[in-house]
């Protein structure tokens, strides 16, 4: 590692590796649209435990952080289908948010169930989380490939000539 890059913050350190490995564009994609489809099934089966407690309960951990679950929802396959940058910096800051919802399910579950199930939502919190963490960290690497991709587009030359030119 340089100095360079150790001066940087430790995600943007994991990113630049992940975004450095040998998976290519349509990989991180299709991994990515998994990915959204696995967290809108979560969230549907959340859902569905929520509505048994009460409405209420079920309002708050809609709402909660504002709408960051819904948005999420329907900005990742908006991101999916457009590939642009900015709907896609925007589903990753609305999914890394949406963990908040998942904390909120997983409190309101222990504290109304107050059953021997704790350890099941414990580990329906670290799943969801992970599948969260997940989502951001593939739509940061397929947001840099297509910051990339729009960025050799304005190449006159091929790649190719190019690298040959400098060295």
């Amino acid at each position: 590692h340089t100095r360079e890059e150790e001066s940087h913050p430790p995600l943007r350190r994991v990113l630049s590796a992940l975004g450095d490995s040998k998976a290519t564009p349509a990989m991180v994609l299709v991994f990515l649209v998994v990915l959204v489809f696995l967290d809108i099934l979560v969230f549907i089966f959340t859902a569905s435990i929520m509505l048994r407690f009460s409405v209420w309960t079920s309002i708050l951990w809609f709402l909660l952080p504002p709408l960051a679950q819904p948005f999420s929802m329907v900005l990742g396959p908006i991101f999916a289908l457009t590939e642009d940058s900015r709907w896609g910096r925007l589903y990753a800051s609305m999914t890394i948010f949406s963990v908040a919802n998942n904390v909120v399910a997983t409190v309101i579950m222990v504290l109304l169930l107050q059953s021997q199930s704790w350890m099941y939502d414990l580990l329906q919190l670290t799943a969801v989380t992970c599948i969260k963490i997940a989502q951001f960290i593939c739509a940061h690497i397929h947001i840099d490939n297509l910051d990339a991709a729009y960025d050799l587009s304005f190449m006159n030359t091929s790649q190719a000539d190019f690298l040959r030119n400098i060295l």
